[in-house]
């Protein structure tokens, strides 16, 4: 499955958003736990 998210942010806001697990929570309504190493999966 494909989702795509258009913010009208910085990078760096954006980064922020897509990689800290308390912040990626707020875009969706479950726990997420992400894998911060090239390879790693991300779980919602």
């Amino acid at each position: 499955m494909e989702v795509v998210i258009v913010v009208d942010a910085a990078p760096e806001v954006v980064l922020k958003l897509i990689t800290d697990n308390d912040e990626l929570t707020k875009w969706f309504p479950v726990n997420a736990i992400l894998g911060l190493k090239v390879g790693d999966h991300v779980e919602f």
